[in-house]
């Protein structure tokens, strides 16, 4: 539905696809879009951080350097753009899809430039990374909790899970 909402208004009405995420998503992505602003600095400047969106729009541009990609993301806050340059673009191309959720590891900095009004400060977001969700889960995910009814055969399930010991992620059952 709002697929059908987005190509016949141009925006969704009803929701946001980001909200089927949310949840999950806070779990490690701490900042909405809405309230991007740049982390305290470290060595290399500021801090990289998690952010995460809907892709409404995808744009290459060329550059001096090289191509660059221009991705507008979006939470159902806010929208924002982030920057992709030259390797790390040609990487995540696949993965830049219109309506394709990312979750992207970016520095935030300010920029001033030149508006009607004087200088303004505006926030600009370099990816460091992006990740699809599954991605995203498979490397921030800390564990599995899985919860089972009463008649779960507890053999079976071990039985399931043995290929994938030892790994990554740590499996709870319940």
């Amino acid at each position: 539905r709002l697929q059908e909402e987005k190509q016949a208004l141009g925006f969704y009405l009803s929701g946001h696809p980001y909200s089927a995420y949310r949840d999950e998503l806070q779990r490690f992505v701490r900042t909405s879009l809405s309230k991007v602003q740049p982390a305290a600095e470290g060595e290399n400047g500021p801090r990289a951080q998690l952010l995460a969106g809907i892709v409404e729009s995808v744009r290459w541009q060329n550059t001096q350097s090289g191509r660059m990609l221009v991705i507008k993301l979006s939470d159902g806050t806010a929208a924002q753009e982030v920057t992709v340059y030259n390797e790390l673009a040609d990487q995540a191309r696949g993965l830049v899809k219109e309506d394709a959720l990312l979750v992207v590891e970016a520095r935030v900095r300010y920029v001033r430039r030149a508006g009607d009004d004087g200088e303004e400060l505006f926030v600009r977001i370099n990816a460091e990374k992006v990740y699809d969700m599954a991605a995203a889960r498979a490397r921030f995910a800390r564990g599995i909790k899985l919860t089972c009814n009463g008649g779960s055969n507890g053999a079976r399930l071990r039985e399931l899970l043995t290929p994938y010991k030892p790994g990554g992620c740590q499996v709870s059952v319940f």
